[in-house]
């Protein structure tokens, strides 16, 4: 659960900035939060 805190803090972080960059990114995010989310099931 302590996990899933800190993601949402690093989500509402790292989406409030608007960039390109950011945006470029953004799927690759969401491939290491899905990773994260599995392991953390496991």
């Amino acid at each position: 659960m302590h996990v899933e805190l800190e993601i949402f803090l690093f989500l509402s972080w790292y989406l409030h900035p608007s960039g390109v960059e950011k945006n470029q990114n953004l799927l690759q995010l969401q491939l290491v939060i899905l990773e994260l989310g599995l392991n953390s099931f496991i």
